[in-house]
């Protein structure tokens, strides 16, 4: 009798699958590392900008307290930076921005003789007063939009 040799497929099989299986685990434990070390350098880079910022943030309540300081210690009413009295007592020409110098109109002065002529000459001249008024017309604007008004009239 003669024995025929059978392979059994299955078996076949199974062996591809495992291959496969391993190499899919191998695969993924080895993306794993990978993410691993990846999340740990960013982990240690979050923690060296941590670190930064709260450095920084120390330094500047360090200088919010020196101006509370210096705030507090001020004297009330006081302006918070030094003034310089004027030498002279006077200001003689005012500059602006620009550069431009303003100087004070001259007033003409006045004797108390030509103060009581004036008050004399106003009580004098109150005619001359009445038919200058009179002589001065109010101002009327101009009609917006004249054409218009012409039209309504025809």
């Amino acid at each position: 009798m003669v024995q025929h040799s059978f392979k059994d497929p299955i078996t076949g099989r199974v062996t591809d699958l495992e291959k496969i299986v391993k190499k899919f685990i191998r695969k993924s434990y080895r993306n794993q590392r990978e993410t691993q070390e990846t999340i740990w350098g960013i982990k240690m880079e979050y923690d060296g900008v941590l670190k930064s910022h709260a450095s920084a943030i120390q330094k500047l309540e360090a200088q919010v307290g020196n101006l509370a300081e210096t705030i507090r210690d001020r004297d009330a009413g006081g302006l918070p930076s030094t003034t310089e009295t004027n030498p002279r007592d006077l200001a003689h020409a005012i500059t602006t921005r620009s550069g431009l110098n303003y100087k004070e109109p001259t007033y003409p002065i006045m004797n108390d003789n030509e103060n009581e002529k004036a008050t004399s000459s106003n009580d004098v001249d109150k005619s001359t007063l009445v038919t200058d008024e009179r002589r001065a017309k109010p101002y009327i604007p101009p009609i917006p939009f004249l054409g218009r008004m012409r039209k309504e009239k025809e």
